[in-house]
């Protein structure tokens, strides 16, 4: 039941020297998160501008995570005529996310948290050489990380073995590269007093670039010689809407009438390439490997249109009755089954207007509604927030050799 006076934490093999790290602090750690924004909004009788600058730095709280965000808009509307009103609104976001992989994977080899967390208090966390100097890379000056796998070190340990994952944050990178435009133009008519119509279109553009490398020294990619990914989704989607109101009071009667036409179309691409075995330690590009070298590609389209109609009535602002009709064609569907009808119908009391409630000091608003309508979906089938995959035609999967095709 003594302690030996003598005992020292940690011990030498003669060529490594192994004591325990505090895995958490070591691989958590606060960074500065700073964020600046710059606007500019004024006007005169025609003119109402804002303009705005910001930028996003986020260090994140393990190695290898983070987000660098700059983000510019101008939004301006324009009494051109007395009769006619124009207007912009657009917006462009350049973003860099560092976003290591399997951090939200449970039990997993790669997860920080998990590991950092659940691992006993006994184990080191770097290689450290025999006099207990840490051992540092030669070619990147990082620490070397001990993966408890007999090769590290000679030491093998019972949890998790072969992981180690801030070594795996520190010399892999995963990283999205964004580039988001945003713009929405508008013009407004009114040839007369009740009358608006109105002609808008809008541009969404999203170019992302997704870079993966394993590095060729530590961990599972070393077995590999080091591995490298790219990828890059490009996104376009425009959208135009006309739109005819006619909003009149006749006495008592109020109407309010609404008819369109509107239009939404999608297109992207898609490419990606991987391979193994690396030269240059620290290049993500495909031709920076060797060996098994893969790449794709695919392309889609998505689009629809369709015809509004709305009329809106109320008498005395006491009895209210709508109707209201859509015609919707999605590309999703066959040529011959592509258009759908779809309608809806209320009818509403305000009693709380009638005179017989004027006495009735403990109620404010009472009033009885009934309405019935439908609404379609084209979302059928497997869509990856883009892609909406076709329903009426068979899928397939393009496999083979030497020319020849295989079943898929």
């Amino acid at each position: 039941g003594k302690i030996n006076p003598n005992a020292t934490l940690g011990y030498s093999d003669g060529s490594y020297f192994y004591t325990p790290d505090n895995w958490v602090d070591e691989t958590i750690d606060n960074q500065m998160r700073q964020e600046y924004n710059l606007s500019i909004t004024g006007g005169t009788g025609k003119l109402n501008y804002y303009m705005s600058l910001g930028y996003l730095e986020d260090g994140g709280i393990v190695e290898g995570s983070g987000f660098n965000r700059l983000t510019a808009r101008l939004t301006a509307d324009y009494q051109a005529k007395k009769w006619l009103k124009v207007g912009a609104n657009m917006s462009y976001t350049n973003s860099e996310s560092l976003y290591p992989g399997d951090q939200t994977a449970t039990n997993s080899s790669g997860n920080a948290f998990y590991v950092g967390n659940q691992i006993a208090p006994i184990y080191p966390l770097f290689v450290r050489n025999a006099d207990g100097s840490i051992r540092y890379d030669q070619n990147s000056g990082r620490p070397v990380y001990d993966y408890g796998d007999g090769k590290s070190t000679n030491n093998v340990r019972n949890f998790m073995n072969m992981s180690n994952p801030l070594s795996d944050l520190s010399y892999n990178t995963t990283e999205y590269l964004m580039d988001i435009l945003n713009t929405k133009w508008y013009a407004e008519v009114t040839p007369f007093d009740g009358l608006k119509l109105t002609a808008s279109y809008g541009v969404h553009i999203d170019n992302t670039r997704y870079h993966d490398l394993g590095n060729k020294y530590y961990g599972q990619s070393a077995s590999y010689g080091g591995t490298v990914y790219q990828s890059h989704d490009r996104m376009y989607a425009f959208n135009q809407q006309y739109l005819a109101s006619y909003i009149k009071t006749f006495g008592k009667h109020n109407i309010d009438l609404l008819a369109g036409y509107e239009s939404y179309k999608r297109e992207g691409e898609d490419q990606y390439a991987s391979g193994q075995n690396i030269y240059k330690d620290y290049d993500f590009t495909v031709n920076n490997s060797i060996d098994q070298k893969r790449g794709g590609g695919s392309a889609y389209e998505y689009a629809t249109q369709g015809f509004i109609g709305r009329v809106n009535y109320n008498w005395d602002e006491k009895y209210y009755g709508s109707f209201s009709y859509r015609r919707d064609a999605s590309s999703v569907f066959h040529p011959d089954n592509r258009w759908g009808n779809f309608f809806s119908a209320s009818a509403a009391w305000l009693i709380s207007k009638e005179s017989f409630m004027e006495d009735v000091d403990w109620v404010d608003m009472l009033k009885l509604k009934a309405s019935f309508g439908e609404q379609g979906n084209d979302y059928l089938t497997y869509t990856d927030g883009y892609r909406n995959y076709i329903v009426y035609q068979d899928q397939y999967k393009m496999t083979g050799a030497d020319g020849v095709f295989s079943d898929g």
